[in-house]
């Protein structure tokens, strides 16, 4: 994505006070895709100063492992020989066929991200922190009923005198 999006994430990111910043990346399996996964980390780190032992970087989909797992069908096209990426690709896979995003059954795809978030966050701290809201929703709608109720006790008697 352009420079304007990643400065936000990164805004946010300081803002939040977390120790990390953990990218979920997906993106083709060709050698342009590669490299976006590659880049955006890259920008994070170089163009924003994020420390390197700060950013977690994950590229999520589409994998080489995913491709054999999930017995993708190939796209009718190969890696462009014209890509700066290609010899790079060629060399890391030693194969010229390419995959599309959209080639990835959506249950599939649903299931590698939420593998992907469950690897990188604290899910006992997550669960904690679902717990806590569900408790402040019961204590704040309590104190809204009794506002209401104090109202509406107030209004009865004024219409009374």
């Amino acid at each position: 994505c352009s420079i304007d999006p990643r400065f936000e994430l990164v805004q946010r990111f300081l803002q939040s006070g977390k120790d990390r910043l953990v990218l979920l990346i997906a993106s083709d399996f060709d050698p342009d895709g590669d490299e976006i996964a590659e880049s955006f980390a890259r920008s994070i780190r170089d163009d924003f100063d994020v420390d390197e032992c700060l950013l977690d970087a994950h590229k999520v989909l589409l994998r080489a492992d995913q491709i054999s797992d999930w017995s993708l069908p190939p796209n009718k096209m190969e890696a462009k020989p014209s890509s700066p990426q290609y010899q790079k690709f060629l060399k890391r896979y030693r194969k010229k066929d390419v995959y599309e995003l959209e080639a990835v059954p959506p249950s599939l795809m649903q299931s590698a991200i939420a593998e992907a978030i469950e690897s990188v966050i604290d899910l006992e701290a997550f669960n904690d922190e679902l717990a806590s809201e569900k408790s402040d929703a019961v204590t704040l709608q309590a104190m809204k009923q009794e506002a209401s109720d104090s109202f509406c006790d107030m209004f009865q008697n004024q219409d009374e005198d």
